[in-house]
């Protein structure tokens, strides 16, 4: 059971990522995993076989935790699994936006009528002519 247990885990290890002072099971010297890490076990010592004594960064006690049952190795490594599954599907998703950002940019770019350069006129007139309800104008 222990051999299944340790490959279980193993799998979900391969998968985690990130800063060591997150929580995560860790295999103490009594042969069991235990969660550990996080601001409440920074620091922990064995006090039996399937319970250890947590403390803080200062080395003040902040409880006890028992060791982790093949059930709890599971939940951890599917709920790993589930995440990083999600950021995949999340990267994949915001790279996929990018593209299609860019592609309609480069086709806006590219289907941008030419308009050709008018000369500046300096002088011009403009004559406007009242006819009761609408006004007529012209510029020459």
């Amino acid at each position: 059971m222990r051999t299944l247990l340790t490959a279980t885990f193993a799998a979900g290890i391969l998968m985690t990522s990130g800063c060591s002072s997150d929580p995560h099971p860790e295999l103490a010297s009594n042969g069991n995993y235990f969660m550990v890490g996080g601001a409440s076990c920074e620091k922990y010592r064995p006090v039996s076989q399937t319970t250890i004594e947590c403390a803080d960064v200062n080395g003040n006690s902040t409880g006890y935790r028992n060791a982790m049952t093949q059930a709890d190795m599971q939940m951890y490594t599917y709920q790993r699994q589930q995440a990083q599954q999600q950021l995949q599907a999340l990267n994949q998703s915001s790279m996929q936006m990018q593209q299609n950002a860019y592609q309609m940019l480069q086709s806006v770019q590219q289907n941008q009528p030419q308009y050709p350069i008018l000369p500046i006129r300096t002088h011009t007139n403009t004559n406007c002519l009242d006819l009761g309800t609408m006004i007529s104008c012209t510029t020459r």
